[in-house]
């Protein structure tokens, strides 16, 4: 996955995040002296990551997380994701 957090959940409607608009980022370059760290991740588990970040919220899992992954609604998210 190519973005770090996006700021709409376009697939659960009414869920939003902070803003991390141009300002937020140049802030971060700045303060860090341009360097940063690049994670590469199996491209599967990022998307089981954020569908759960997106659905449980921060730092938590969701019951029956395997249950979760064969819905509709995660199957659309993937979807969008994988593109």
């Amino acid at each position: 996955m190519s973005r770090v957090h996006v700021t709409t959940f376009p697939f659960l409607p009414g869920k939003t995040r902070h803003s991390e608009d141009l300002g937020w980022r140049l802030e971060h370059i700045l303060r860090f002296g341009g360097r940063g760290i690049l994670l590469v991740r199996n491209p599967y588990d990022a998307v089981v990551s954020y569908w759960n970040h997106a659905t449980a919220g921060e730092h938590v899992v969701l019951p029956n997380m395997v249950e979760h992954l064969h819905t509709e609604d995660f199957r659309n998210f993937a979807m969008v994701e994988i593109e």
